[in-house]
């Protein structure tokens, strides 16, 4: 495992510029609160409730993202091809996280992410939902974040506590979304709300992956080897943990219940 370069400012900046977006979007949000008010999504009564996503930051997001929902029906965009984009931007953030870019990994792991939220609102808005969209997104969430816990892999494959620790967390993302498509063949049984869903899993990669550049940026030149890493480490065994005890409490909830 070849060590972080401290020395790489642009990695920095690349893991700075969506926290620096994401606050100018808060705190215009924050202007309109203080104005007109808030907004309410339907979706963040179904997203939100947890430490990672609460409910205002959730409506903040999608209120955020109407513009550019709104340009891409204007320019045309289907939502496949957005589905696409989303494909495309996440191999280049696993390929940028397996050599150890992690500013670009966190960049263009997010720039995946807000594609595959704007495919869903351009389909709803265009009215072209379908079975067979709503397949190909599923399955492109599924490859988009393997990409990037495959970059992690790649990157940590000579530390084999890292390289565990890695594996653990890609099975618990697995089997959290097998186990919400199990519950969701059941509508009549009602399942606790798990942690570790799509949405925190993808905020703490972001922290964890953005952090990076900045702690290798900042840490004297006698610190250890992979210090740097240590923002990382913590959000893949926040993950793990936290992802698979959900998991396996809500498979056997729903196996005490179902017929």
């Amino acid at each position: 495992m070849a060590p972080v370069e401290s020395g790489e400012s642009v990695e920095l900046l690349l893991a700075l510029a969506p926290m620096g977006v994401a606050s100018v979007a808060a705190a215009a949000y924050g202007i309109r609160l203080a104005t007109v008010g808030g907004v309410h999504e339907a979706r963040a009564d179904r997203e939100a409730g947890s430490v990672l996503l609460v409910p205002r930051a959730v409506d903040a997001f999608y209120w955020a993202l109407a513009p550019l929902v709104r340009g891409a029906v204007a320019l045309g965009v289907s939502a496949n091809a957005l589905t696409a984009s989303s494909l495309l931007f996440g191999a280049v953030a696993g390929l940028a996280a397996a050599f150890g870019r992690f500013g670009m990994a966190t960049l263009f792991g997010l720039l995946a992410a807000l594609v595959d939220t704007l495919d869903g609102q351009v389909a709803r808005t265009t009215c072209t939902t379908s079975t067979a969209g709503k397949l190909f997104d599923a399955t492109a969430d599924r490859y988009v974040e393997a990409a990037l816990f495959v970059g992690i892999v790649f990157y940590v494959r000579a530390s084999a506590p890292l390289l565990l620790l890695t594996l653990a967390a890609l099975i618990a993302s697995f089997l959290v979304s097998y186990v919400s498509a199990k519950i969701e063949a059941y509508p009549d049984i009602t399942v606790p709300r798990g942690a570790m869903r799509r949405g925190e899993r993808l905020v703490l990669l972001a922290l964890g992956t953005g952090l990076v550049p900045a702690v290798a940026r900042f840490l004297p030149a006698a610190a250890p080897l992979g210090a740097p890493l240590a923002p990382l480490v913590v959000a893949l065994a926040i993950i793990a943990v936290a992802g698979n005890f959900s998991a396996v409490r809500r498979l056997l909830h729903l196996a005490r219940s179902a017929p």
